[in-house]
């Protein structure tokens, strides 16, 4: 395929890519409805631990979600760069709480590749597949319903 050619928007995927720690995820796109910054929130007592508290969005509560403690990869460590990923699930706003965001990507179905069967660290069946970015870096794709789904 030309580098240059642009890709068909009626097939292509629109994919949000993040950093849990130093490994790059991908969502889709469609999925966020927006990314807004880390604001105060308010711890919910007796809560999973993955459950970082909850935030007023506009006179929405949202809950948040530690993205890292959710797949058992360790915790979102607090910096400048973090960020809240905006998701409805299950008719609700869900926050996914990541390290930073760093790019908007488009590409065809053909460049997603089957998870390996080799992923460590990870729930493999939280990851619907990998592609490589643009810098050439694998990135998984996180399957949100099974990760949002997924009981302790």
């Amino acid at each position: 395929m030309d580098k240059n050619a642009i890709i068909d928007t009626d097939t292509s995927l629109l994919i949000s890519t993040f950093f849990l720690g130093q490994a790059a995820f991908g969502l889709d796109a469609n999925r966020v409805l927006e990314i807004v910054p880390v604001k105060s929130t308010t711890v919910v007592h007796g809560a999973p631990n993955y459950v970082w508290g909850v935030m007023n969005l506009r006179g929405r509560v949202v809950t948040i979600i530690d993205a890292a403690q959710k797949i058992k990869i360790g915790i979102v460590e607090s910096n400048p760069e973090n960020r809240i990923l905006i998701i409805e699930w299950m008719q609700e706003h869900v926050g996914l709480l990541v390290d930073r965001v760093t790019e908007v990507t488009q590409l065809s179905p053909d460049m997603m590749l089957r998870t390996p069967d080799n992923v460590h660290g990870i729930r493999a069946e939280l990851i619907s597949g990998v592609f490589k970015n643009q810098s050439g870096n694998l990135v998984a794709m996180v399957d949100i319903d099974k990760t949002l789904e997924m009981t302790e």
